[in-house]
């Protein structure tokens, strides 16, 4: 996935069905029209609106989720609900050298291939791929 336009809050303060459903399958059918696919008309029958079905709607908005990020409840506030960082795997695999991180692009070894995280020094992320032709891609960052 490239740069993910969809980081943030879908929907806050309620734990209503009624309220979550709907706004989680307006997200999904807006990420789905980018790859062409429609699953989220599945989910849109009322009369299977429960607590299984909530979950499953979100494991597969989950599933669109950039690496190192997720969809669900903000870790802070239990009814904002959208995709967020998992700053837990993000350090995790920074610690077991999994990820490099840096402060500047300058940083990275110029035999890098792989996942670089920038941490700028107002703490602004951006997560960048580089591939065995040089080329550094930006999956995705925030300010």
């Amino acid at each position: 996935m490239g740069l993910f336009e969809y980081f943030g809050t879908c929907i806050h303060a309620t734990h209503r069905l009624e309220d979550l459903f709907p706004a989680f399958i307006v997200l999904l059918q807006a990420i789905e029209g980018e790859y062409g696919r429609s699953e989220h008309k599945r989910f849109e029958d009322e009369s299977t609106w429960d607590d299984e079905r909530l979950l499953e709607l979100m494991d597969k908005l989950n599933e669109y989720a950039p690496q190192y990020c997720y969809f669900g409840s903000h870790p802070g506030d239990g009814s904002d609900f959208g995709f967020w960082i998992d700053h837990f795997t993000l350090e995790e695999d920074i610690e077991t050298g999994e990820l490099l991180a840096v402060s500047d692009l300058s940083e990275i070894p110029t035999d890098h291939v792989g996942d670089v995280l920038l941490i700028n020094d107002h703490g602004n992320k951006s997560l960048y791929f580089i591939g065995i032709d040089d080329v550094l891609r930006e999956r995705w960052s925030l300010v």
